[in-house]
């Protein structure tokens, strides 16, 4: 007996066909929701979670574009309809505020951030290196008046300094004092801003990594900002172990928890620069954004990629945090291919001069 067709003169399918979309469906979407859901709110989230969550803007496209097919073949099942929505929305959650900016336009002084990893520049022993002249050559262009660089050797920044005026703090990141060894550094560029009380910070006690805190004063007025250079610990591949995803995830919570208690001191507006290693899904910046703001994500478009892991994978993990006294009033990422990251660059406007002795 031949089956009934619909007006149309499809066969239809059958009703199990219909139940597996949407048993399948709502698999994904139900371990979308509950990954981040738990992976945004667990300090020490395990390994295989943190690589989940590094490549969430993606998977979750993913699930959506899947689950856009299976609409697409049941168009008349509502159940099907309702789980796209909910799986837009959580892909829209990850990545949306990429896609809007509300920059300042507000009136007064700016000055303009660049936050960098340069690669150690390849550790070149010479003053003429093209790699060095393009890192020069591309901080020249974009004129920042802070500058905050990570893989980069006391030599080097040496070098730079010589080239661009800046004046600098720098420190290798286990804090040996070798010459060689990368660290990064916190920079002033001059005539108009000069370095002041400046020096190295271990992040915890009881672990050699560091960062660098330097007060940025401008000349004219005496008003300071402080830059925090930073460079927090790099990830691994492991799914186990000291070295893995998870404890490393774990370090950089403790990381952020300790840079915001230190800088709950501070009385001066402050910006936090560098590459943090970690996407802005994870805990740590969900951390940071309670008290600081992502200035790329207040003035700036687009998802902000700043470097390609395995050369193909686009992620953004090199960041600008400023103090809500300090607004951003645009961000962009410049087009140069000194280093396997690119820049960030940020115009923040000043608040009005102090009196800090008042």
């Amino acid at each position: 007996m031949q089956a009934p067709t619909d007006p149309s003169g499809e066969q239809p399918r059958p009703r199990w066909a219909s139940r597996s979309a949407v048993a399948w469906f709502t698999l994904f979407v139900g371990l979308s929701v509950l990954v981040m859901t738990v992976g945004r709110t667990v300090s020490a989230p395990p390994s295989l979670l943190v690589l989940v969550l590094v490549v969430s803007p993606i998977w979750t496209l993913l699930v959506g574009l899947v689950g856009a097919g299976f609409v697409l073949r049941r168009p008349l099942d509502v159940r099907l309809w309702a789980l796209l929505g909910v799986q837009l929305a959580l892909w829209f959650a990850v990545w949306g505020r990429a896609w809007w900016a509300s920059p300042v336009d507000a009136e007064g002084e700016r000055v303009r951030v660049m936050a960098w990893n340069v690669q150690r520049l390849g550790f070149e022993d010479h003053d003429d290196g093209k790699k060095l002249a393009c890192v020069a050559d591309a901080v020249d262009a974009v004129s920042p008046e802070l500058v905050s660089f990570m893989e980069v050797s006391r030599r080097d920044v040496d070098r730079l300094a010589a080239r661009l005026q800046l004046e600098c703090e720098h420190i290798d990141y286990r804090g040996t004092g070798s010459e060689k060894r990368g660290g990064l550094a916190a920079c002033a560029r001059g005539p108009g801003w000069r370095l002041g009380r400046s020096g190295p910070r271990r992040f915890v006690d009881s672990s050699d990594w560091y960062f660098v805190f330097s007060e940025m004063v401008r000349d004219d007025s005496h008003q300071v900002v402080n830059l925090i250079s930073v460079h927090l610990q790099p990830n691994s591949l492991d799914l186990t172990g000291p070295g893995s995803l998870g404890a490393v995830a774990e370090t950089h919570h403790v990381e952020a928890g300790a840079l915001l208690s230190r800088m709950a001191a501070l009385q001066d507006p402050t910006v936090v620069a560098g590459d943090f290693n970690s996407t802005r899904e994870t805990p740590l910046h969900g951390a940071l954004r309670e008290n600081l703001v992502d200035v790329w994500e207040q003035a700036a478009l687009g998802p902000g990629v700043t470097v390609r892991a395995a050369g193909v994978l686009p992620l953004r993990v090199d960041y600008i945090y400023a103090t809500p006294d300090l607004p951003a009033a645009g961000a962009w990422i410049p087009t140069v291919d000194c280093s396997d990251h690119r820049p960030v660059v940020a115009d923040i406007v000043l608040p009005e001069p102090w009196d800090r002795a008042r």
